[in-house]
C-alpha cells in the first residue's frame, strides 16, 4: 500500500485508539475538533485554540495539544505538529497518571511514524512501555495498550523489511487484544493487524496465508462498521 494511503490508516488509529477521550468532558466543541482534525484541520485548529484559552485542566490540555498536532500534520506542517507534541510532553512528564503517560507516548509514536522518523517512533514506544509497566495486570487498558505498542513495533519492522520480526510483534498484539472481553472495541485494531500480517506473508511468499489474513482484516473492519 502506498504511503499516502497508509496515512489514512494512521489517522484513523489516532481517533479510534485514543483513551484520553474518556478523561475529557463530553463537550460538543471538543468532540467536533476531535472528529474534524483530518477532514477539516483548519476548523479543528481554530476550535482547539479557542478551548486552550480557557482550559485549566492539565490532562485535558494534553489531549487538546494532541488534536492540534494531528491537525497540523494533516496540513503537512510537521514543524508546527512537533511543537505541540513537545508542549504536551512537558505536561505529560509532570502527570501522576501512568495511563495518561502511556497513551500519550503511543500516540506520539504514531505521529512520528507518519513523519517517517522511525528512531523517534521506537524511542516513544520505549517510554510508553516504562509507564505501561506501572499499570496493574489483567485490565482492559493494559491489554489494549500492549496490543497497540506491538502493532506499531510490527509496522516499523515491516517497513524495514523484517517481515518475520513484524509477524512476531503482530502475534503478541493479537493475543493481547483477544484477552479483552469487549471484543468490539478491538475490531478496528484487528482489521489493521491482519492487513499488515497479510502483507508480511506476501513478502515471505506465502500467498495462501496472506489471503486468509486479508479476509480476516475485511471481516473485522465490517464488524467495526456496525
Amino acid at each position: 500500500m502506498k504511503r499516502n494511503t497508509l496515512i489514512i490508516f494512521f489517522m484513523m488509529i489516532l481517533i479510534n485508539f485514543s483513551c484520553f477521550a474518556q478523561q475529557i468532558n463530553d463537550d460538543s466543541l471538543f468532540k467536533k475538533a476531535n472528529q474534524e482534525f483530518y477532514n477539516n484541520p483548519n476548523e479543528s485548529i481554530q476550535i482547539v485554540k479557542e478551548l486552550l484559552r480557557k482550559e485549566k485542566n492539565k490532562d485535558k490540555i494534553i489531549k487538546l495539544y494532541l488534536i492540534i498536532s494531528s491537525a497540523e500534520l494533516t496540513k503537512g506542517n510537521s514543524d508546527a505538529s512537533l511543537q505541540y507534541l513537545l508542549k504536551a510532553r512537558e505536561l505529560v512528564l509532570r502527570s501522576n497518571d501512568p495511563k495518561v503517560q502511556t497513551t500519550f507516548f503511543i500516540t506520539v509514536a504514531l505521529q512520528y511514524e507518519q513523519m517517517e522518523l522511525d528512531s523517534k517512533t521506537l524511542e516513544s514506544l520505549d517510554e510508553a512501555e516504562q509507564y505501561l509497566a506501572k499499570i496493574p495486570d489483567d485490565t482492559y487498558y493494559k491489554y489494549f495498550e500492549i496490543g497497540r505498542v506491538n502493532l506499531v513495533r510490527g509496522m516499523i519492522s515491516k517497513k524495514q523489511n523484517n517481515p518475520e520480526i513484524a509477524l512476531q510483534k503482530f502475534q503478541i498484539a493479537i493475543k493481547s487484544f483477544e484477552k479483552i472481553k469487549e471484543a468490539r472495541k478491538t475490531y478496528y485494531n484487528q482489521s489493521i493487524l491482519f492487513f499488515y500480517i497479510g502483507n508480511c506473508y506476501l513478502d515471505l511468499g506465502v500467498p495462501e496465508k496472506a489471503e486468509t489474513s486479508f479476509y480476516k482484516s475485511t471481516r473485522s473492519s465490517n464488524y467495526y462498521s456496525f
